[in-house]
């Protein structure tokens, strides 16, 4: 029976190792925090996040529609989100911008986050590019760049990496699921 409640459980516990880290009973609060600390992926001093999906079969004019798509439904407003759309080089560039909230001290909190994106497209490829991200608690007008961020100690900066880095590997998936997928050819 132990057994059974043991395999039952398994899944759960290995999905859950993604996020955690096991730390020793012994473990000091300044462990913990460490092992909890933003870890953003970086490129020249800066939080930048990269993806290429080289597994397309497609030719470059139908990755870049699909990606000119992608931000038309992914940002509401493309028209004012996209700074750069060039057709010919297969290349499109957009601010963006999400709301995120939480629970921190009793208080839940809202913040806003902006970014710009890239894409570059290719034959049977494409590459997403996420960037120069800055965040800012609502009722304030000026974004904080969050390069300084990785290895933070700080609870509070703790939890906001936690978010924006979910937000932004999100927006990264979606833009692989609509790129990869095959036009209906109407």
């Amino acid at each position: 029976m132990k057994q059974l409640l043991l395999l039952m459980m398994l899944p759960g516990i290995c999905i859950a190792q993604k996020r955690a880290t096991v730390m020793s009973p012994a473990a000091s609060k300044s462990d913990i925090a460490a092992a909890n600390a933003p870890s953003f992926p970086m490129k020249d001093g800066a939080v930048f996040y990269e993806f290429v999906d080289s597994s397309l079969k497609k030719e470059k004019i139908d990755v870049y529609k699909a990606a000119k798509i992608w931000f038309a439904d992914i940002f509401k407003n493309s028209k004012s989100v996209l700074q750069v759309d060039d057709k010919e080089l297969g290349e499109l560039v957009g601010k963006g911008t999400f709301k995120y909230s939480f629970i921190y001290g009793g208080v839940e909190l809202d913040y806003w986050c902006q970014f710009t994106a890239k894409i570059s497209c290719r034959r049977n490829k494409y590459r997403i590019q996420i960037y120069d991200i800055g965040t800012r608690p609502e009722d304030q007008s000026d974004y904080i760049s969050i390069d300084g961020m990785n290895g933070s100690t700080d609870p509070l900066v703790q939890v906001v990496g936690r978010k924006i880095d979910d937000r932004i590997s999100g927006i990264i998936q979606s833009s692989r699921q609509a790129i990869a997928q095959q036009s209906d050819n109407f």
